[in-house]
């Protein structure tokens, strides 16, 4: 098989579906790395996605996800956390996906260092679809029983992890 019927059947994972959804939230067309992303993260593949900044990283992870989790809806279980180092970083990032969760009806919250204990309490009595942290305070979320039985369930829902901002120091 030839590379570019390789490329044809990878491509051909990208459904119309996702394709549409893109398209109405703005964007043009896919970028190269959403392009090369996306299915791999529809087959449910471990995946690394690197790119320069602007290139729709985020995008390309976020939607398919949002996407695979909105036919998974099960109240009261987090079905994807999404890590990122700094708080700041949670922050800019629930801005720039809570419109792409909300269309999906996935409700999604931050939780980290500085969240009220007003919050980490709704949090904690009914968790959301989507999780926004930091590592130290997953740390902190995984000695819980509550959160824990909210992330690691039986019937395996919980699938999706986004790590934003990995770095590697050689």
């Amino acid at each position: 098989m030839s590379e570019l019927e390789l490329d044809k059947k990878k491509n051909q994972v990208i459904n119309a579906l996702l394709i549409k959804k893109f398209v109405s939230l703005g964007f043009n067309k896919l970028t190269e790395i959403q392009q090369q992303a996306i299915p791999k993260i529809l087959e449910k593949k471990n995946s690394l996605i690197i790119a320069p900044t602007g290139s729709g990283k985020t995008e390309c992870s976020v939607i398919p996800i949002f996407l695979q989790i909105k036919k998974s809806k099960s109240p009261g279980k987090i079905k994807a956390l999404y890590i990122t180092p700094l708080r700041a970083l949670n922050r800019d990032v629930f801005r720039r996906i809570t419109t792409y969760g909300e269309i999906e009806g996935l409700d999604i919250k931050i939780r980290h260092g500085d969240t009220s204990q007003t919050n980490r309490k709704k949090i904690s009595n009914s968790p959301p679809d989507v999780l926004i942290t930091t590592p130290e305070t997953l740390v902190i979320l995984l000695s819980q029983r509550k959160y824990l039985s909210a992330i690691i369930i039986k019937s395996a829902l919980f699938s999706m992890v986004s790590i934003k901002e990995a770095k590697c120091f050689c």
